[in-house]
């Protein structure tokens, strides 16, 4: 993996302090914030310890990701209407093989690490389409999603004992301390993860942001009317944009989980333009968010997704709920059907748009920027929306 821009990494103190606080001074002035991180006894629950109220969450081993039936090891996934090439992902959460068994689950919310890397990859094997999606430098991608420490949370399995509370750890210097944290992530399972990155300010020092506002102009020439290409095109060119990258399993336990980690991106970045390595905190004044996510159109109801009636009658399901609420105050938003990939038997590719004729559902993607400041706003949304 490459090396990450100092910009996005914390300063050698932050290590120590990140070991003994959750936030240092600003400890604080997030947890007063933190409308949704309490426990049964009102307790409020920091950023880097977030043992949250989540245990009890059941998990349904039919439930579906990114249009497949994800299954146990020795069982073939259900494909709906396509043969997606992006198979990675279906192996990475073992269910239990006993039918209607369910599976608790108690998450944390954690730092970015690189111990997470090739599981935040799988996760965005699906972030564009078609053939875009192939070209995609997607460990570039991944690689800085997991050097962005100072931004962002990952949806993570539980550990049965925090190290920082560990006897046996309190001896050890920060740089000991640090291995045997790296050590221990990767008894972790990872189903999801947020961040914002400099999309704009950073998209000639990085291929993939290029590859993605090519992506996103080539799309909205097609699919967007004049007044808003010009608009995207504008915004993309000469303000500074981030990127919000939110990938996660559908069936994650909504109100539990995703206003923490949208509520402490704010935070996070606040945090990360004060602090001493940075070149230029000017670049995390971020005007504008861009975010590429998706939906499908199917007439049976699936579980874990947001849905919303379309003119046509049929229900609208979104992958991330608060998509909707975002896009509706978007700057700039449209919407396309999704190209998969399909390997034939003779080793060529071949486009299925939508999912196929016979898929049960049709697949989009829909692309939209919203102003930051709009988006903070509707943080306090969020909660009641769902």
């Amino acid at each position: 993996m490459s090396d990450m821009s100092k910009d996005y990494k914390k300063n050698k103190n932050f290590k120590s302090q990140d070991r003994h606080s959750k936030y240092d001074n600003n400890t604080k002035q997030y947890e007063s914030k933190s409308n949704y991180s309490q426990n049964k006894d009102g307790k409020v629950l920091g950023k880097r310890n977030r043992y949250e109220e989540l245990n009890q969450q059941q998990w349904d081993k039919e439930d579906k990701y990114h249009g497949k039936e994800v299954k146990g090891d020795n069982e073939e996934s259900k494909e709906g209407g396509f043969n997606s090439d992006s198979s990675e992902e279906i192996d990475l959460y073992k269910q239990d093989k006993k039918k209607g068994e369910v599976i608790n689950v108690e998450f944390e919310l954690v730092l970015p690490c690189e111990t997470y890397y090739h599981t935040v990859r799988a996760l965005l094997s699906q972030y564009l389409d078609g053939e875009e999606q192939e070209k995609l430098d997607l460990s570039g991608l991944a690689d800085l999603v997991v050097s962005c420490i100072s931004i962002g949370s990952v949806v993570a399995s539980a550990l049965e004992l925090n190290p920082e509370d560990d006897p046996q750890y309190k001896h050890l210097n920060d740089e000991d301390f640090q291995k045997v944290v790296n050590k221990l992530n990767t008894q972790r399972d990872v189903y999801g993860f947020t961040t914002v990155l400099s999309l704009t300010r950073r998209k000639n020092q990085h291929k993939c942001f290029q590859q993605i506002i090519d992506y996103v102009t080539e799309k909205a020439n097609k699919h967007c009317n004049d007044k808003q290409k010009d608009q995207l095109t504008t915004i993309l060119n000469k303000k500074n944009a981030g990127i919000l990258l939110n990938e996660r399993l559908i069936n994650l336990p909504f109100m539990e989980l995703v206003p923490q980690l949208h509520s402490s991106l704010p935070e996070d970045i606040k945090f990360t333009k004060k602090q001493d390595d940075i070149e230029d905190p000017r670049e995390f004044d971020y005007q504008y968010l861009l975010c590429i996510t998706r939906y499908t159109i199917e007439n049976e109801k699936r579980d874990g997704l947001k849905k919303q009636k379309t003119e046509g009658g049929n229900t609208k399901l979104y992958y991330k709920a608060e998509d909707e609420l975002f896009s509706r105050h978007a700057e700039v938003s449209f919407s396309f059907k999704t190209i998969f990939r399909e390997t034939m038997q003779d080793g060529q590719k071949k486009n299925i748009v939508g999912g196929g004729s016979g898929a049960p559902e049709t697949h989009y993607k829909m692309i939209y920027l919203i102003k930051y400041s709009e988006y903070e706003k509707r943080l306090k949304e969020i909660a009641n929306f769902f």
